[in-house]
């Protein structure tokens, strides 16, 4: 009879499990690319049904990609990749070199470096933000002055936004920083 540990192990990297997860995690990026993210709560009140959202504010669909739901289903898919990359190399070794094939490994290795580089990037990220008028200057966390140039404004022809342009400086020791001349 097998353990529970062996039973948990087998489902875990099972590939029913990794098509499930995959599922999720393609509807759930669908329905955060759908509905606006970061908006205000009346935002969603105002543009959904009263129940409808509530509920997306409550299962944080207003935020998917940092959700407790996304997040959970995405950490247990990059479990059940690694469980299986694990099992499938130490099988893949104890093969004679011929018949040998690390392709899959290699995938499934490359997803795993995919997964940790995004939350890595969205957990180690700043992001801020200034309301600034042209001529305006502005401390950034580093010590720098960011100065606001210039600013445009364009529409469709119906009216709807098109582009916003900024042109910013930014004084770091004494040294303006300009587009195609980065920050060094």
């Amino acid at each position: 009879m097998e353990s529970v540990f062996s039973r948990i192990f087998d489902l875990l990297r099972s590939l029913k499990l990794a098509i499930i997860l995959i599922a999720i995690l393609g509807l759930l990026a669908a329905a955060g690319g759908l509905i606006p993210q970061g908006a205000a709560s009346d935002f969603y009140a105002a543009h959904y049904s009263g129940l409808l959202g509530r509920l997306i504010e409550r299962l944080s669909f207003n935020t998917m990609f940092s959700s407790p739901l996304f997040l959970a289903s995405t950490a247990l898919f990059a479990l059940n990749l690694t469980l299986c990359s694990f099992q499938r190399f130490t099988v893949q070794l104890s093969l004679p070199g011929k018949l040998r094939r690390h392709g899959p490994d290699i995938l499934h290795i490359g997803l795993i470096i995919l997964i940790l580089g995004g939350t890595w990037s969205s957990r180690l990220h700043e992001e801020t933000s200034f309301s600034l008028t042209i001529g305006a200057e502005t401390s950034l966390p580093g010590g720098e002055m960011l100065r606001l140039e210039d600013f445009t404004f364009e529409r469709y022809p119906d009216g709807r936004p098109k582009v916003w342009n900024s042109r910013i400086s930014i004084d770091a020791d004494g040294e303006t920083v300009v587009t195609d001349y980065p920050l060094r």
